[in-house]
């Protein structure tokens, strides 16, 4: 037992799972509107809109991460950090998207919204050197 290694399968696994607790508590956020009009619905589009926006983001932070996870030969501590603080920031998207919901796209929740997309794509980055892609005879 002492000379296993834990795999970038496992790893990608527990990262999958952070990944649907992400999405499941946005949907556990997402409240029907009060009256049964279309008018009450419509009055929503600022709440779908944020949450249709997160939505697509963290499948395509989830794309890429899947992705670049085959580049991996097996999992360092420094990989497994990397990856924590990288899920750590993707949790921060269902609290932003929110706080855009309930404040009606207001410019402070809007810019913290915005400022944890650009959070979340800074931490991608180490994932990215510590690939070093440039090891591998890829077109990109």
């Amino acid at each position: 037992m002492a000379g296993r290694r834990t795999t970038t399968e496992r790893l990608g696994w527990f990262t999958d799972g952070v990944f649907t607790i992400a999405i499941t508590i946005m949907v556990f956020q997402l409240k029907p509107p009060e009256d049964s009009t279309f008018a009450a619905l419509l009055a929503l589009w600022p709440t779908g809109l944020s949450y249709v926006v997160s939505y697509c983001f963290i499948a395509i932070v989830w794309l890429n991460h899947n992705h670049l996870f085959r580049f991996f030969p097996d999992v360092t501590p420094r990989l497994v950090w990397i990856n924590f603080i990288h899920l750590l920031i993707v949790l921060l998207i269902p609290f932003s998207t929110a706080w855009v919901a309930g404040t009606k796209l207001a410019a402070v929740s809007v810019f913290a919204y915005a400022a944890v997309f650009v959070l979340v794509n800074l931490a991608y980055i180490p994932f990215e050197w510590h690939a070093d892609l440039g090891r591998f005879d890829l077109p990109y």
